[in-house]
């Protein structure tokens, strides 16, 4: 779970920095605590979305349909990329 774990990190780190960049006084704690409230004002999709973020079956998932599209290799972009075991790619 290390790579679920590190994916989680980073991709709450990016929602931070780039809500706080574009939200004066932008706190990810106050953000957390008023989303569950705001359900109906958010689009389900997004909303769904941003609760699995932290699922790892989900992240599973994604990661295997990923993985069947691209032929053996997941490219997660800058962050890391994931190969077959016994790859020398």
């Amino acid at each position: 779970m290390p790579i679920f774990n590190s994916w989680t990190a980073l991709i709450e780190k990016h929602l931070e920095l780039s809500l706080a960049a574009r939200i004066p006084n932008f706190k990810m704690e106050d953000f957390m605590k008023v989303v569950p409230s705001r359900e109906d004002q958010i689009d389900p999709e997004l909303y769904d979305m941003l609760l699995s973020l932290g699922d790892f079956q989900t992240f599973k998932e994604e990661m295997l349909m990923a993985k069947s599209a691209s032929g053996g290799s997941v490219d997660l972009g800058n962050a890391f990329v994931v190969h077959r075991v016994g790859d020398k790619s």
